[in-house]
């Protein structure tokens, strides 16, 4: 007969492994700008600030198909 109740020994007892820190992200994001002027008040707004819909996809990281 097969035993289903496998053992979890090999899960670790404790998070010591974990990192404590993540020294690897920036402290500061200094490109972005400290202000917008005329901030746009609907979807539409913010995306006539660029020249397309797939512009705008591309600068804030996601996919677009027309």
């Amino acid at each position: 007969m097969i035993d289903h109740h496998a053992s979890i020994s090999a899960l670790p007892t404790s998070a010591s492994a974990l990192p404590t820190s993540i020294s690897a992200l920036p402290t500061s994001i200094s490109a972005l700008p400290t202000s917008i002027s005329g901030q746009p008040t609907s979807i539409s707004g913010l995306i006539d600030r660029w020249h397309s819909i797939g512009a705008f996809a591309a600068d804030v990281g996601c996919g677009y198909e027309a």
